[in-house]
């Protein structure tokens, strides 16, 4: 019984440590990341309560056992005082050096910032890649993909395309030059997000990872479904399902 509890303490008392490491790397991951705490503080109060009770039957059953009964107290005191130290601007260097201590070590341990390793894997080319490599997929559909900014129209051009047929393309006075890389290089097409008439989101999508066979013109959300061919080289086509996309206005 008493392994059990000694166990059941050090499992209990692990997790909370883990969703709490993993709740400081989210929040370094994005500004409005520090809301997951809303969420991983009350799991976290769950398991240290639960951890705790576990502790006072093993003392009582084996008072030699000190040492795990101290271990989920001493969590508790620390998650406490990091928790009120946020609230006390006088006293923000204790989260503010925890934090960046496990900036540092993700870091060390990725060989990037847990920002950059997250928005990467949350990117549009990663997770295109992703279907695209998945066996006996033949459609693609944007919407599909599930990216972090919101678009209701994309825009697709080729290489060396200028900054004058993106404009009468988009009907609108924007350089995409100021965003985009394609107007001096072959190997990439510009993906030109669009939300509510404004540009949200501007990918350069290494062809490399897949071509269009239809480009320079704008697709609603609805239409922006492709299917999948493989050209002599092996590279990936992407070919529109309808042929009637329709111009942004």
């Amino acid at each position: 019984m008493n392994k059990l509890l000694s166990v059941g303490v050090l499992l209990l008392t692990l997790l909370t440590l883990i969703i709490f490491l993993a709740s400081c790397v989210i929040t370094l991951t994005d500004g409005q990341g520090a809301l997951v705490f809303a969420v991983s503080i009350p799991a976290m109060s769950i398991l240290l309560f639960c951890a705790v009770m576990f502790s006072r039957k093993l003392k009582a059953n084996n008072p030699s056992r000190w040492r795990i009964d101290y271990f989920p107290k001493i969590v508790s005191v620390f998650l406490i005082a990091f928790f009120i130290s946020l609230l006390v601007p006088g006293l923000r260097k204790l989260p503010d050096t925890f934090m960046n201590l496990v900036g540092t070590t993700f870091t060390y341990a990725t060989g990037t910032s847990p920002y950059a390793f997250f928005k990467e894997r949350a990117s549009f080319p990663t997770k295109l890649s992703a279907q695209l490599q998945k066996e006996n997929q033949k459609t693609i559909i944007f919407s599909d993909l599930d990216v972090t900014f919101a678009w209701d129209m994309v825009c697709i051009f080729g290489p060396y395309t200028n900054n004058e047929k993106v404009k009468s393309v988009l009907n609108m006075n924007w350089n995409i030059e100021e965003r985009s890389q394609i107007h001096v290089s072959d190997s990439v097409n510009a993906l030109v997000f669009l939300y509510q008439g404004s540009v949200n989101q501007v990918v350069d999508l290494k062809r490399g990872i897949t071509d269009f066979t239809d480009l320079d013109m704008c697709l609603s959300r609805n239409q922006a479904n492709f299917k999948i061919r493989t050209d002599a080289s092996g590279r990936r086509i992407l070919t529109l399902e309808r042929s009637d996309p329709s111009k942004h206005q």
